[in-house]
């Protein structure tokens, strides 16, 4: 017979610890109320139709409309295999890359769903070694986001999926909707994307290295740099190919054959871009780096970005560039344009190449030497520094600068006076004036003035009365730009293209919010644009003039080695910029291209920028510049509104002239250095900014 006593109370540590009976007692609670859980979602939780995920995550860009279609990333066509259409030595490396117990294990591994627990209790990012099945599910069914919610739901449909599919269904459905990078969904996919070829061509060690990339496709691309192509070159050889032998799917002869990656093609390449699209593509890509979003989010993730573009605009872009271009000969000449509305930064068209399938150097953005357009930012300095367009300056030819035997000169070597106007100077481009004048104020004064517009200043010589001649390198993206803070009544703005993204179902991940910036104020901005509009209306670049509306804006030239002109509306400021890489020569020079010697800025440049912006801007209100009165430069002036002014009308700037310094046309000193020539010049000679001598050709 039993004897009941009294249970003796626990001392020590063990008065805190349950007793083994109450551990089995809660455990059985637990386990019963997780299995229930278990059961009630494995219950609610429907397999749904798959296979809609590959066309509806490839990220797609758009004009400003959000309507018409600029382009795909990465775009490849997508097609559907079978699997015996799939060589075995590539779903084996797949298998070995990826799930080397795939026939064995019953859709999840056990062992990554506890590690996936355990990181989540710890507060990890959620992860494990999913099995093929349960990828499949999670790309097919669920989204990537990393929760232990996920997690179970992908761990329920991976068992749904082992029990109502074939290993081979599961595994032919998931070799045709893995992502592999570079916007390739499914394997077929992913072998045109890398290798150009379709999946039954694939070699052993092609197979293997598209297994390799499954894992983690942004950082085993070699597109990303060398890191990348050490990682996917030690996952492939040390990695895929030894666990290849290691399972008996590979001959260890056909496995010491593979020594080294194969050749990937540059998914450039790859890429039926048309037109302008490539660089357009690029441009917005590169953005959307920098504001944060990752390569696969870009190329796979079902992006939709709203960009800056307008299609009209584009359309006149190319047009006007294409049908304006240079006839021959003009073998290496390079073209780049960039329109931007000053009054947000939005870029509105590019133009950056005639065929980016060959070439992927975007000339819209690439920096040359912009010579007489940075006399632009000459004249904004001298009118903060007390000077007015009326003050006179030294406009003979050659000019010297005190202590330096090497001359400047005017286009021709013409000489206009020994005491011109700042505004005839700008009209003619007198290259000894604007000397004269910075070297009167101070060449660091440009240089400050220039930074206030935007530009890099690590760029120019703060110490060189030179600077003013623009031997400087800017894009024509820069110059744009910094033309818009003029064209914006001296409020800066900073260029951008992408406007608005959005995920898939349309939930906002990025809104461009445009700021501006006092630069100037806006007289003198007002000012600077009174005068650029002379260079229009009886300047060298006369050629605008038959735009039909006010207009500014400023032809260059350095060194015959490239041709510029910027100009504005209120509603759109464009550059466009000309240079040559010839026979191995980087700056090689324009002159003769075309038959034309020189080839100036008010020539080519000034044409297609005027047929662009007419073009660019048909249906878009005719407006005025704010500040003194800027005729149209239509023969027949249309209609004009004036353009709102955040401030009042602009003075004239009537700060008394400077005396400037006389140096007679005459002078003995020898010329070391003469100008671009003038259009009746019988022996050209090069020039450091265009300058004089009226119109240019």
């Amino acid at each position: 017979m039993r004897i009941d006593y009294p249970r003796r109370a626990r001392s020590g540590w063990r008065r805190f610890m349950p007793s083994w009976r109450q551990i089995l007692g809660l455990g059985a609670l637990g386990v019963a109320a997780l299995g229930a859980a278990f059961v009630a979602l494995y219950l609610l939780i429907d397999v749904p139709e798959p296979n809609e995920l590959a066309t509806a995550e490839t990220s797609v860009v758009y004009f400003d409309d959000g309507e018409a279609v600029i382009g795909r990333y990465a775009e490849v066509n997508r097609e559907i295999v079978t699997l015996d259409q799939i060589p075995d030595h590539v779903e084996l490396a797949v298998l070995a890359a990826e799930d080397r117990g795939f026939y064995e294990n019953e859709g999840i591994s056990p062992v990554g769903i506890a590690r996936a627990l355990w990181n989540n209790i710890r507060g990890g990012d959620t992860q494990g070694a999913s099995t093929i099945t349960q990828q499949y599910a999670r790309n097919a069914y669920l989204t990537q986001e990393r929760t232990l919610t996920r997690k179970v739901k992908e761990a329920i449909l991976a068992i749904k999926l082992s029990r109502s599919q074939t290993k081979e269904q599961v595994l032919e459905a998931y070799l045709n909707t893995i992502y592999f990078g570079r916007g390739a969904y499914g394997i077929q996919a992913a072998s045109q994307a890398y290798f150009g070829k379709d999946v039954d061509d694939l070699s052993k060690a092609e197979g293997a290295v598209l297994a390799a990339v499954i894992r983690a496709p942004s950082s085993y691309d070699p597109e990303e740099g060398k890191a990348a192509k050490q990682a996917l070159e030690t996952r492939t050889l040390d990695y895929v190919i030894p666990g290849m032998v290691e399972q008996g799917w590979l001959d260890e002869a056909d496995a010491a054959a593979i020594k080294r990656l194969p050749e990937i093609k540059d998914p450039k390449a790859l890429n039926n871009y048309e037109g302008q699209t490539g660089f357009l593509l690029d441009v917005v890509r590169d953005e959307l780096r920098q504001l944060g979003f990752s390569k696969d989010e870009i190329d796979g993730g079902g992006l939709r970005v709203k960009t800056t573009f307008d299609e009209q605009a584009q359309d006149a872009a190319q047009t006007a560039a294409t049908e304006g271009f240079p006839p021959p000969p003009n073998d290496g000449v390079k073209l780049g344009m960039v329109s931007v509305d000053p009054r947000t930064g939005a870029i509105v068209a590019m133009y950056a190449g005639k065929n980016w399938e060959k070439s992927q150097f975007n000339n819209a953005i690439a920096p040359v030497p912009v010579g007489s357009t940075m006399k632009a930012f000459t004249v904004a300095a001298a009118l903060q520094n007390g000077y007015s367009l009326a003050s006179t300056f030294n406009g003979n030819s050659p000019f010297y600068l005190e202590g330096d035997p090497k001359s400047v000169n005017n286009q021709g070597d013409q000489s206009f006076g020994e005491a011109i106007s700042l505004e005839y100077a700008t009209e003619q481009s007198v290259n000894t004036a604007f000397v004269d004048l910075t070297q009167q104020m101070g060449p660091a004064e440009v240089a400050k003035s220039a930074g206030k517009a935007g530009l890099d200043v690590a760029n120019l010589s703060a110490d060189d009365p030179r600077v003013t001649l623009g031997k400087a390198a800017y894009s024509p993206l820069a110059m744009a730009s910094a033309y818009g803070t003029f064209a914006n009544e001296g409020m800066r703005t900073e260029p951008y293209s992408v406007e608005k993204v959005t995920d898939a179902d349309g939930a906002v991940l990025y809104e461009a919010e445009s700021a501006q910036e006092r630069a100037f104020p806006a007289d003198i901005a007002n000012e600077v644009t009174y005068d650029l509009a002379q260079v229009v209306t009886s300047g060298t670049g006369v050629t605008a003039a038959n735009l039909g509306r006010p207009a500014a804006g400023k032809t260059g030239n350095h060194e015959g080695e490239t041709a510029w002109f910027v100009g504005y509306t209120p509603q759109l400021v464009t550059a466009v910029a000309f240079h040559r890489e010839y026979q191995g020569d980087p700056t090689a020079p324009l002159n003769g291209v075309a038959g034309q010697d020189p080839f100036t800025g008010g020539g080519y440049p000034t044409q297609i920028w005027t047929a662009y912006t007419s073009a660019a801007l048909v249906g878009q209100e005719v407006l005025t510049f704010p500040g003194r009165p800027i005729p149209s430069t239509s023969p027949t002036p249309l209609p004009t509104t004036a353009a709102p002014s955040p401030t009042s009308s602009p003075t004239s700037n009537s700060a008394t002239p400077k005396p400037s310094p006389t140096t007679s046309s005459a002078s003995p000193k020898p010329s070391k250095t003469t100008a671009e020539p003038s259009p009746t010049s019988a022996t050209p000679s090069p020039s450091e900014g265009d300058g004089g001598g009226g119109a240019n050709p």
